[in-house]
């Protein structure tokens, strides 16, 4: 498990290493509808697109294919499923990269 390191900046772009692969990370907040959207590129492939961004759902699911793992985001307070604010990342919730076996043995 490796946390993703984010801001409450309202468009970021972070290029990091998740394991041996690198992503490009492209995160927006959205003030008409008050939710967090992840674009990601994995190489050359678009893996996901302006995809909204809930506490513990697996945020790229099926989209994943040729990548090892997945994200989830976390509340800091424990199983806190309400929505992400525009200060999240500094304040409630983390985005953590688990690869896949670490999903396999959550039961994920």
């Amino acid at each position: 498990m490796q946390v993703v390191p984010l801001t409450s900046t309202a468009r970021q772009i972070l290029t990091t290493t998740l394991g041996d692969q690198i992503v490009t990370l492209r995160l927006r907040w959205q003030p008409l509808s008050e939710a967090w959207y992840l674009t990601m590129d994995h190489g050359d492939t678009r893996l996901v697109t302006a995809r909204q961004l809930t506490p513990w759902e697996r945020v790229l699911r099926e989209a994943a294919r040729g990548f090892d793992g997945d994200f989830l985001i976390i509340a800091a307070r424990g199983q806190d499923h309400t929505a992400l604010g525009r200060k999240a990342w500094t304040e409630t919730h983390a985005l953590w990269y688990l690869t896949n076996a670490e999903l396999a043995q959550a039961g994920l």
